[in-house]
């Protein structure tokens, strides 16, 4: 209950999230609870387009999410990872993500 109120509602944040990637899931607002149930069912050549909510948390599981599922993913408002982890993405080259440079803080 407490993730609604930071900078952004984060749990609504990351059904966003998982909406966007088509990704099946649980929601249990009474619990406080998510659950994953596999992996997303969009084709590898999409573009997933997400919006960070100004919120440095949403901007890093955006990331992680591409890098899992291989997936070209825009995060609007990328920026707010500076509150929080301004080398992110430069990190993220080097375990292998590929990082667009208009999109790198």
């Amino acid at each position: 209950s407490r993730l609604s109120n930071k900078e952004s509602n984060r749990l609504a944040s990351m059904v966003s999230i998982l909406d966007k990637i088509e990704c099946r899931y649980l929601l249990n607002t009474d619990d406080d609870l998510i659950i994953i149930h596999g992996q997303n069912r969009l084709p590898n050549d999409s573009t997933i387009e997400i919006d960070s909510f100004n919120d440095h948390r949403i901007v890093m599981a955006g990331i992680l999410a591409a890098y899992a599922l291989n997936q070209k993913v825009v995060i609007n408002g990328s920026e707010a990872i500076a509150k929080s982890y301004p080398n992110l993405f430069r990190d993220m080259q080097k375990v292998g993500a590929k990082i667009d440079e208009q999109y790198r803080t």
